[in-house]
């Protein structure tokens, strides 16, 4: 048997290999991520794509008056992450996206609300609950004050949730209407932002651990929107974990419930689950923790850095930009200097870089058939347009979380300005 004396030498070298390696990791995103050609690659890589999704984002009221996600929601993002932590960074990424800003949340407005009036009870939007849970996405990115819109959008998530738990796509036209995982991830983020203000707070509460029963007994998913929306639910839920959705009430709890409760999830199984219930929901947390990780993500990763939108597919920039936001707002210790320490995340920024078109446009097919009337808003790639900027979309954001270094990108969405 070793000696304590043996045992605690062989601690210490572990100890200081741990170091050296994390040492050389760091020494190695120095190296990369200050290297003058790199960084002014990664920098001209984000002013060529918000140049160009600036240009695209005006053009489409000339067009179009109804709200999408590839031309308000997704655009929206990648200005607000543009913006960054540092004033200085802001000079060369912002410049006009503040109007752009404006024009996109004004048409959103104008649209979700002739749409809204439209709607009898337990309708739902065109598009369902993917347009539903953007919309509600964009307006909580946009930080600015809609409390109406945002109201009606609320009532109508409450009304449309189905009684399994989720809120549904409206057809399945992949990669960016391919799963109802996401639609419930956009729905629930922003449910959980606004529900402990809200004065249907019980109820929001109740649609929350609905949509998180649903989403612990849906199969496990394999491909990479779907895993993406997984992920997004998991931080979700996580985040109704931390802070009780409930903190905030005074009065009309619901029965069983105190405003000294920490934890709503708890109590809510308790008083709608069943005790075999109870008991798969412990085993799917034991034995499927590994494939509900990000660990499920990252095994999809290409060998040239990338993804695609399926095990196997060649690697494009919405798979590949969408996959990095969600990485980084799932990984608590997320910096620029460890993030360019890890291969795996350097090779993932550098493709977006290589395959970024001198327009400033990432090129992605979709795989979709069309069902509605093309229309051209002079956006590169012809009939693919569409997904083409949604992709440009995700990848120039990625670009700038990358630069800027925020851990949790997707925060913007559950955290009150």
């Amino acid at each position: 048997m070793p000696c304590l004396r043996t045992i605690g030498m062989l601690c210490a070298i572990c100890w200081l290999n741990a170091s050296c390696g994390l040492l050389a990791q760091t020494a190695m995103a120095q190296e990369f991520f200050n290297a003058p050609k790199a960084r002014i690659a990664h920098r001209q890589a984000i002013e060529r794509g918000i140049e160009l999704l600036r240009g695209s984002v005006d053009r489409y009221p000339q067009h179009r008056q109804c709200f999408s996600c590839h031309h308000q929601a997704v655009p929206l993002f990648a200005m607000r992450m543009a913006q960054g932590e540092n004033p200085d960074e802001r000079e060369f990424v912002w410049k006009n996206d503040s109007d752009s800003a404006t024009h996109i949340l004004e048409l959103t407005n104008r649209s979700l609300e002739s749409d809204l009036a439209k709607l009898s009870h337990g309708e739902e939007l065109d598009g369902r609950g993917l347009t539903l849970g953007y919309a509600m996405w964009a307006l909580d990115v946009s930080a600015r004050d809609c409390d109406r819109t945002m109201d009606r959008l609320i009532d109508l998530a409450l009304a449309t949730q189905r009684e399994d738990g989720r809120w549904r796509i409206h057809s399945h036209r992949p990669p960016a209407s391919s799963s109802d995982r996401m639609a419930t991830a956009l729905v629930c983020a922003s449910l959980l932002k606004h529900a402990p203000d809200h004065p249907k707070r019980e109820e929001m509460a109740n649609a929350l651990c609905r949509a998180r029963w649903w989403h612990l007994n849906a199969p496990l998913p394999s491909e990479t929107e779907d895993i993406v929306g997984m992920l997004w639910c998991n931080y979700v839920f996580d985040e109704m974990d931390r802070r009780n959705v409930m903190t905030r009430a005074t009065d009309r709890l619901p029965s069983g419930y105190t405003i000294l409760d920490p934890d709503i999830w708890f109590l809510w199984k308790k008083s709608y689950l069943t005790t075999e219930e109870q008991a798969r929901e412990l085993m799917i947390s034991v034995t499927q923790a590994s494939f509900r990780s990000s660990d499920s993500l990252w095994r999809l990763q290409n060998p040239d850095g990338g993804w695609g939108q399926r095990f196997g597919d060649d690697s494009d920039a919405y798979a590949t930009g969408l996959s990095l936001i969600v990485l980084a707002n799932t990984d608590n210790d997320y910096e620029v200097g460890r993030v360019f320490g890890q291969d795996r995340y350097r090779r993932a920024i550098q493709w977006l870089i290589d395959n970024q078109l001198e327009d400033g446009s990432w090129y992605v097919s979709s795989r979709a058939n069309p069902v509605q009337e093309f229309f051209d808003n002079g956006d590169p790639h012809d009939t693919d347009q569409f997904i083409s900027i949604m992709a440009t979309g995700w990848a120039t954001a990625a670009l700038c979380n990358a630069r800027h270094g925020q851990p949790k990108p997707l925060q913007t969405d559950l955290t009150k300005p």
